[in-house]
Formats: structure tokens, sequence, C-alpha cells
């Protein structure tokens, strides 16, 4: 009988460390490769805002293109910025990014510091959690932190003097979770959230649209000219399928001198006004010349497929 215990014992411990492991297997993959974070300001809005919980994945710098949305370290505050690559040069081997916010009101123009060397990047944005960041953010105020530690504080006083007079076992809640209550409410929400996938295709105006609402060229400290060009985006198609990508080329006498894109990670339904910056090879002293083209990319979240359409704007 003894020997028998030690064996289901022995198998138990197995069946642990092997859980153990696994986990650990996980975590490393996700700690050597992802970065989840939150935004803290609204430099990105519309496209990410204040709140948002982000997703980060670690890249070679070869792999960042225009368009994309990179965390790096600030080179003038020990901070974490999410801004957009307006524009990629390389010098000596070395890959520099000029970058900028989306925010049309706060992000006017490319950001200060000119050209980030690739030493600094972090990781390129991937996915988003709506607001979720929000619980991080409280706790960013000292006060919330004091108030966070004095509950955590509180909660092992109470266990701990518990422990004596109590014995706390979740045996009768993982019973209830199996019961068939349980089971029938997590059938139901799969039934649910099926048939909102489904329904979302079927609701819309199905229509889209991009606009550009100003255009300006810029002179950044570093001499490099670059056009702004605010665009209004309109994305009314369906809840699983909108504009994800817009190329932008700006064209005088026939001739490309300056290329920019705006995308985003996720499908959205309405307007966004969003400002982006775009590179221009020669200098230019006003906007008259310049015609501008846009390639834009609907894409359907739920299927993977996507069209592309032209336009002048």
């Amino acid at each position: 009988m003894w020997g028998r215990f030690e064996v289901i014992r022995r198998e138990k411990l197995v069946a642990i460390a092997v859980v153990l492991v696994f986990i650990a297997s996980i975590a490393y993959v996700i700690y050597t490769n992802y970065i989840i974070s939150y935004i803290k300001t609204s430099s990105m809005e519309p496209t990410y805002n204040r709140g948002d919980l982000v997703i980060i994945r670690r890249v070679d710098p070869e792999d960042i293109s225009i368009g994309d949305t990179i965390v790096y370290r600030s080179p003038v505050e020990p901070i974490l910025i999410l801004h957009r690559v307006v524009a990629i040069k390389i010098v000596n081997g070395t890959r520099y990014f000029l970058t900028k916010g989306d925010n049309p009101r706060t992000n006017p123009y490319v950001d200060p510091w000119g050209w980030i060397s690739e030493d600094r990047v972090v990781g390129v944005l991937v996915a988003r959690v709506p607001y979720l960041g929000m619980v991080f953010l409280l706790f960013d105020e000292l006060g919330a932190r004091f108030l966070l530690f004095l509950l955590g504080v509180l909660l092992i006083l109470f266990f701990a003097t518990g422990a004596d007079t109590k014995t706390i076992s979740i045996a009768p809640l993982l019973q209830y979770v199996r019961g068939r209550r349980i089971a029938t409410a997590y059938i139901f929400c799969i039934l649910i959230l099926v048939l909102f996938l489904c329904t979302t295709r079927f609701f819309g105006q199905n229509v889209w649209s991009v606009n550009t609402v100003s255009k300006a060229i810029h002179v950044s400290d570093q001499g490099d000219y670059y056009l702004v060009v605010k665009l209004n985006v309109t994305s009314k198609i369906n809840y699983m399928e909108s504009v994800n990508r817009i190329e932008i080329h700006v064209i005088l006498n026939g001739e490309e001198i300056g290329f920019g894109v705006w995308k985003i990670s996720y499908p959205f339904y309405g307007t966004k006004i969003v400002s982006v910056g775009i590179l221009l090879s020669r200098a230019l002293g006003n906007t008259q010349n310049i015609s501008i083209s846009a390639y834009v990319t609907v894409y359907d979240y739920m299927t993977g497929a996507y069209r592309k359409c032209s336009c002048q704007l």
C-alpha cells in the first residue's frame, strides 16, 4: 500500500514538473519575443488611444518598414515612445528612423529629436487591446500605488490570521465550475460570440473614403523637408472589414519625391482624422505643383481577404 502511494506521489510530481517546464518555456518564448505594455499619452490618437494595452514584437531593424508603429527609447528622457516610422535611412551600415505621432493636434510635425538609431528600437506594435491599459495608468499615480500596496498587506494579514481557525478549500468552487450550469453558460457564450462574428458582416453602410483635410511642407531641425498630410479616413463597411493601409505617393513633374504609409492593426468602423508625415527627396517651398496619389487596402479581418483601390488626394 505504501509503495503504491509512493508511485502515485511520484507520478503527480512528474506531472507537476512537466506542467511547470511547459509554462516556463512558453513564458521564455513570450519574454524573448514580445513585450506587453500600455499607452500613456494621446500622441497616436485616434489610431491608438491613451490607455490601450499593446503587444510589441521584438524584430530585426531590417524588418522595420515605413508606416510601422515602433517603440523606441527616447534620446532626451528615460521613457519609451510609440510612434510611426516616417522614413528610413542607412548610414555606415546602421539604420536610422524618422518618426511621428498620428495625432494632428498634439503631433503636427515629425519628432523634434530627428533620426533614431536602430539600437534604440525596442520592437514593432502588432496588436492592441482597447483601454485595458487604463488599469495600469491608474496605478501610475503614487497615491494609487500606495493604496494597492496597502490592500495587498491587508489581504495577507487576513489570510494569515484566518489560517489557524479555518481551512480554505477551492474544491467546492472547482466542482461548481464543472457543473452543468456553468457548462451551459460557456456554450451559450460561444454561440453568442459566433453569432456576433457572423452578424457583424451584415451591419454597416458598405462605404469607405480617404480625403485630404490639409497638407503642408515643413523643415525639420536637421534640414529635412517633409510633407504632412492630414487625412480623413472613413471606413463604414462592416464591423469586421475596414480600411487598414494607405500608401501615399507624392509626385512632382512625373517623378516620385516622397512615400508614406498609414496603417492600423485592428478593424474599425467610423472616421479617423490622422496626420501622416512623408519625407521629401528635394526641397520645396509649397504644395502647389505636387500631386498626391494613394493606394488604399481594405482588409477583411475574418477571412483574410483584401482588395486595393487607388485614388487621388
